[in-house]
Formats: structure tokens, C-alpha cells, sequence
């Protein structure tokens, strides 16, 4: 009898089960700090996501959503306290087997809040007044004062507790196999057949876009330009392109104290300047869509369709001559004085590629621009400190209005928070004050929407667009779930469907 042919199947089922056990995820920057009491930065954050259970998270469009809950409710006390009202879900274990109950999670809540531990999340329970126990399965949370925050920062509340060794055990479908400087190995927590995901960072997006090309990576997520990005998708047949409208804000901020962009009409004559058409399609190759304030499209109750304004040479100058400026041989004057503007970048190559093409436009049309280019701590010093007339920057990662509040109130202006453009206006001040007091969603949201028109219409900043969350997906590779914040909680059910190197 030859046993050939068997040796030949039994190599067979051994390569299929070595390349299914492991799906190969590219990422462009290291984590940081797994350790959920300490992780800031996107990876590390959403690494956690698949390690560790929080009581709520953020669907696709960007909703709290249950993670380790069944269910949850808000009410107002007499007291003016904000009750959450909390089910957990039936049947979630820690890794060693033992059951999630509520207890687990104010054990959790303390851990986070342990003066000793030090964690970087302390500060978002700050609010919390208490958790009332109701069975094992049910709770409370109660905040001292109302905030649409309180339920957002839960996120970063992750459900595990400490074992005799010292250990943190989490009660997600991951845990930590193997962590490098440059590699994460997840494995399933409770031996199911799910594959092992591999994370390996690749900082360099021509080394990253060669790995995709030679099948070494099942999938991308993000760190392509959207040049690169637009070849590969052109040219790579094994992959499937995955987009949705990110929640990142693409901007320039103006420094409202600077004595041309505290003027409105100036602030309006260089957003008509700025062909923010033109730059999504031949700079960005229609990888992003054009902001019309601060939330894309994919918070759905907070986006606003604001009628942008378009580019427009003639009227910038009408509204300029309006507010007193005069034209002499090329170049705009106020008081016989010419109009310069500093602008300040990082020496982040796209950014700098796209402020000195709208540093030309600006100078064709007569104002004089000089760009100071920066290595990222010395730009951020500057920032801070307010010492520029203009930046180009990106804000990442905020989940809500309290955003707003956070940029463009007055009572943000640095130290305080991030308001480092200076821009103060008391209607902006009023809508956001009335909406943080507002339980009625629809109340509460109208005077949001109402704030961001304000501060849209004023010019706070000048929106430019929302980059989208763009993954590249090996047609091996089922069970993705692409989210607008680009986190990872689609990559929990993840199967590899082919054999060999495919």
C-alpha cells in the first residue's frame, strides 16, 4: 500500500492549518502602552478594544453602543445627580473562567481611579459620585453632575481585575500572546477557532505598499498615501478596498488676535481662496470628503449640511475692499502697511506639500505668507503658545461636542484647553452652555448643531475635510467591520477563508 498520497493530504492540512492560524494585520505606528490604565495612543487603545470588554463603545455611526452591557438608561435625579442604569450581559467570563458580575466592574472603576496607579484615564471618572450595586447582573452609575461625556468616557473604563501574581486578567476574546517593538501577537482567550492576530508595525508607507503587493500582510490599516493608495487599488486584484467617511477634522486655524484675521471679512476672503475642491480631487484623489464643520457625516445627529463657501478670487477681493484694504502693484495693504501672515507647519511631508501650494495661491492673489517649517515638538510649543497667524492641523479621536468646548470656547483659551486661535464669541458661548445643560436629546443636539453653525459661519476655523478610514483587505480575510474612528472592534471575527500564502 502507498501511503503517499496520504502523506501528500496530511501535508496539505498541516500548511492550511499553519497560514489559517494567523492573519498578518499591518499597522504604521507602535503601540505604545498596552497596559489599559496607561494607553493613550490610537494602537494601544484599540488594541485593548479586542483584549478587554468595556460596558459601552462606539457603533458605525458613532453612537454608545453596548459592549459588556445588555442594556442601559439615563435619568436625572430629584438630587440633579446623572443615573446610568446598567445591564450586564449573561454569560461573560474573565480568561480564568470566573463570571463578570457588577462588583467586577466597581473593583475596575477603582483600579482605574487608585491614586498609586496613576493612571491617564483617572481624570475622565473624575465625575463619577458612585456605583450602586442592584444584583450581579445590574448597577448604577451615578455622576455628580449631568454631562453627554459621562457615557462617553466609559469607553476607556475596561472590565478586568488583578490575580494573585500581580496580573491583570481581562474578560475579552483576546489576549496578548507575544509583544515586540515592532509586532503584537493576539490569540484567542478561550481556545476557540478563531486565528491569531498578528499586528506588525511597518512605519514606512513604500515598505508597507511592497508587503501588500507580495501578499505579506492579509490586511492594512491605513498609513497609505492617498497616491499610493490609489495605485494599489488600481493594480492589486487580491484586495478589496474598504472606506467609510472618517471622524477626523482636517482644518486651519486662524489666530483671531492677529489685527487682519480678527476680522471676519478676511477670514471669509481666504476660506473663498482655498480650493478645497481641487485639493480632494487631485491631491487626495477623492480619499476624504469636504468638511462642513466639525463632525463628518458619520455622527449622523451632530453633522451639519452647511452650504460651504467656494472658491472665489473676485469675491475675496470685494470683501477685502470692504473692509478697507487697498491694492497696490500686486499686493494688499491696511493703514499703507502690506498684509503678512506667518504660517507655522510640522515637518510632516503632505501637510507641508499642501501649505506651500496654498502659501502660492495666497501670494498670487497679494498677501505676503512665510511658512516656518518645524519638527513636531517645536510646532506644537508654538502652537500652544499661540505664536502663529496661521497652522494647518488634525484633530483625532474626539467622540462628542465636548469637543467644541475644548477648541473654541472662551474659557478654553490655553492653559485651560485648546483654544490657542484666541476666538471668542459670546452666542457660541451661550448655545454650547445651554446644550450641556439640556437631558432632551433633541433639545440638547438642535443647540449643538446651532453652536457649530455659529462657529462655522464666523470662521473659528476654516474646515477644510475629513479624511476617510481607508483599509485594504486581502479577499482571503471575512469578517471585517470597518468604523469611522478606524477602530479595531471590527477585527474581533476575523476568519482566513483560503489556503497557503493566498
Amino acid at each position: 500500500m502507498s501511503y503517499r498520497p496520504f502523506l501528500i493530504i496530511l501535508i496539505f492540512l498541516i500548511c492550511r492549518a499553519t497560514f489559517g492560524s494567523e492573519i498578518r494585520i499591518g499597522i504604521t505606528s507602535v503601540p505604545l502602552n498596552l497596559n489599559p490604565l496607561y494607553a493613550t495612543d490610537a494602537n494601544s487603545q484599540n488594541i485593548n478594544r479586542i483584549t478587554h470588554l468595556s460596558l459601552i463603545d462606539f457603533d458605525e455611526k458613532m453612537r454608545s453602543n453596548c459592549d459588556a452591557c445588555e442594556n442601559f438608561s439615563e435619568t436625572i435625579s430629584q438630587s440633579g445627580d446623572h443615573e446610568i442604569r446598567f445591564t450586564l450581559k449573561e454569560g461573560i467570563k474573565f480568561w480564568d473562567g470566573k463570571s463578570v458580575t457588577a462588583k467586577n466592574v466597581i473593583d475596575s472603576y477603582k483600579y482605574f481611579i487608585k491614586p498609586e496607579n496613576k493612571s491617564n484615564h483617572a481624570r475622565a471618572f473624575q465625575n463619577i459620585k458612585s456605583i450602586k450595586i442592584i444584583n450581579d447582573l445590574e448597577f448604577i452609575v451615578i455622576f455628580k453632575k449631568y454631562s453627554i461625556e459621562n457615557l462617553n468616557n466609559l469607553t476607556l473604563l475596561k472590565i478586568l481585575k488583578i490575580n494573585t501574581s500581580g496580573e491583570q486578567v481581562g474578560c475579552g476574546e483576546y489576549k496578548i500572546l507575544e509583544k515586540s517593538p515592532l509586532k503584537v501577537v493576539l490569540t484567542p482567550a478561550f481556545g476557540e477557532s478563531k486565528p491569531n492576530l498578528s499586528f506588525k508595525v511597518v512605519k514606512d508607507e513604500t515598505t508597507l505598499a511592497l508587503k501588500i503587493v507580495n501578499k505579506e500582510l492579509h490586511l492594512s490599516l491605513g498609513g497609505i498615501s492617498p497616491r499610493k493608495y490609489k495605485w494599489l487599488k488600481k493594480n492589486t486584484r487580491e484586495y478589496e478596498y474598504l472606506e467609510v467617511p472618517g471622524t477626523n477634522y482636517k482644518y486651519i486655524s486662524f489666530n483671531h488676535k492677529n489685527i487682519h484675521l480678527s476680522k471676519h471679512n478676511v477670514r471669509k476672503a481666504i476660506s473663498k481662496l482655498i480650493p478645497r475642491r481641487e485639493l480632494l480631487k487631485y491631491k487626495l484623489h477623492e480619499t476624504a470628503i469636504l468638511s462642513n464643520g466639525l463632525f463628518s457625516p458619520s455622527f449622523g445627529k451632530f453633522y451639519i449640511n452647511s452650504q460651504k463657501v467656494r472658491y472665489s478670487a473676485d469675491e475675496a477681493t470685494k470683501l477685502l475692499l470692504e473692509e478697507g484694504y487697498k491694492k497696490v502693484k500686486g499686493k494688499w495693504y491696511l493703514n499703507n502697511k502690506p498684509v503678512r501672515l506667518s504660517w507655522r507647519v510640522s515637518n510632516n511631508k503632505a501637510t507641508i506639500e499642501i501649505v506651500n501650494l496654498l502659501k502660492d495661491k495666497l501670494a498670487q492673489f497679494g498677501f505676503e505668507i512665510k511658512v516656518s517649517v518645524q519638527e513636531w515638538g517645536t510646532f506644537m510649543k508654538n502652537v500652544k503658545k499661540g505664536n502663529f497667524d496661521l497652522i494647518m492641523g488634525q484633530w483625532i479621536g474626539f467622540t462628542g461636542p465636548d469637543m467644541m468646548r475644548f477648541i473654541w470656547h472662551s474659557d478654553s483659551v490655553p492653559p485651560k484647553g485648546a483654544n490657542r486661535g484666541h476666538y471668542i464669541n459670546p452666542d457660541f458661548d451661550r448655545a454650547l452652555n445651554l446644550a450641556a445643560g439640556k437631558l432632551n436629546e433633541n433639545e440638547r443636539n438642535s443647540l449643538y448643531k446651532k453652536a457649530q453653525l455659529i462657529a462655522e459661519n464666523d470662521f473659528a476655523y476654516l474646515g477644510m475635510w475629513h479624511p476617510n478610514i481607508t483599509w485594504i483587505k486581502n479577499k482571503c480575510v471575512k469578517g471585517v467591520k470597518i468604523f469611522p474612528n478606524g477602530g479595531f472592534l471590527g477585527l474581533r471575527d476575523l476568519k482566513l477563508v483560503c489556503n497557503g500564502n493566498d
